[in-house]
């Protein structure tokens, strides 16, 4: 077929292509976290596909992943495919899901084999379903993929899913919520309001005892460990692995702490003049699961992987005992809008309140977190 330029393609291939056609931007490959591994939303070669994915371990049945794959592709307008490749052009992970009722249903979740990245790209799979689901304003992702591997239960349990009689599921929530009405009477600690904000991102919960900080961080590292968008302009773009990781260290004197500590939400003030930045902005948000002083050999050591810094780059930041903080947080989220410094004093200001001074982490109100979330979140409603 090939010397006459024809191809054959089976009847839900057939569908998709029409579909590229139609919907090209969809279906367009881009980088993951602007780093060398790359995001697709077709399959080209079923055979190498099922090769792939299929679940020897488990005697799954070739037609069994077959047959998702091609209802997907027989509808593309209520169907996902997703699948995350190596810079090597290896299929690393994939996720097959469709719209449901309001809910976003996954039929298939999948690993090519068990290594460091595959594990670190099942967590990405298991929050990029996440975002599918809020894009789509769904209510919820239930995984039902009866041949899931437990190196992917181990994933959907990092990223907040809770196991179902039907398999993982997690519900979608935006915006703010009082904790005094998901707790009823029952006092909510800090542990339990942080734990509720992770199984429920991007949802933030007020009224309780998880407090906010503000942290000043240098453009170069934040580039590294959280700011996508301006890594894209850079060069090299980011680290494979400290990219797509779903959690990372920043290290820091723990003298001047201001009583940092976990769990506690994090705004990141990315400092200084940049060429995405006239001044200093607010641009993301996380969430502080870990806080650790020690001396810096062993935090490197614990912590290596999922930081920027070099081990004397965090030997030149200890203090004079010798120790050093490092910072273990997860669910960030880069702001759309980025609050300036302008800004966000304008709004310190309106609420009766003195900015702090950018040095060091600084607590911050809960009125003052809410006014720059709301600015700077797509998942707030304006």
């Amino acid at each position: 077929m090939d010397r006459f330029g024809i191809n054959v393609l089976s009847p839900a291939q057939f569908i998709t292509h029409l579909d590229q056609l139609r919907s090209e931007d969809r279906y367009k490959p881009r980088y993951l976290n602007a780093t060398q591994i790359s995001v697709h939303f077709s399959v080209d070669d079923e055979p190498s596909f099922v090769q792939s994915f299929q679940n020897h371990a488990q005697s799954e049945p070739r037609r069994n992943l077959i047959g998702i794959l091609r209802t997907a592709q027989a509808t593309p307008e209520l169907s996902n495919i997703i699948i995350i490749r190596a810079a090597t052009c290896r299929d690393i992970g994939t996720a097959i899901s469709r719209v449901d009722d309001g809910n976003l249903i996954v039929t298939a979740l999948r690993l090519s084999r068990r290594d460091r990245l595959s594990d670190t790209v099942g967590r990405q799979l298991c929050f990029i379903l996440r975002t599918v689901a809020l894009e789509n304003d769904l209510c919820s992702v239930q995984v039902r993929d009866q041949y899931l591997v437990p190196s992917l239960e181990s994933s959907l349990d990092d990223e907040g899913y809770v196991q179902t009689n039907d398999g993982w599921q997690c519900n979608i929530n935006t915006g703010f919520a009082e904790a005094s009405v998901v707790f009823g009477q029952d006092p909510a600690t800090a542990s339990d309001i942080a734990l509720y904000e992770h199984r429920h991102w991007p949802l933030k919960l007020l009224g309780g005892d998880l407090r906010t900080f503000l942290i000043p961080i240098r453009p170069h590292y934040a580039e590294q460990l959280f700011d996508t968008q301006s890594a894209e302009g850079t060069l090299f773009g980011r680290r494979t692995q400290l990219g797509i990781s779903r959690e990372h260290v920043y290290y820091r004197s723990w003298r001047n702490s201001n009583d940092l500590a976990s769990p506690a939400r994090i705004l990141w003030y990315v400092s200084g003049l940049t060429p995405y930045q006239a001044e200093g902005h607010i641009r993301a948000i996380s969430q502080l699961r870990e806080v650790q002083v020690d001396r810096p050999r062993s935090l490197y050591r614990r912590f290596s992987r999922l930081g920027v810094y070099t081990e004397n780059d965090v030997t030149n930041i200890s203090s004079d005992d010798g120790r050093v903080m490092a910072l273990r947080y997860i669910d960030t989220e880069l702001f759309d809008d980025p609050v300036s410094l302008t800004r966000a004093r304008h709004v310190a200001t309106r609420l009766g309140e003195k900015f702090p001074v950018l040095q060091s982490p600084s607590p911050v109100s809960e009125g003052f977190f809410t006014a720059i979330y709301e600015e700077g979140s797509r998942y707030v409603t304006r």
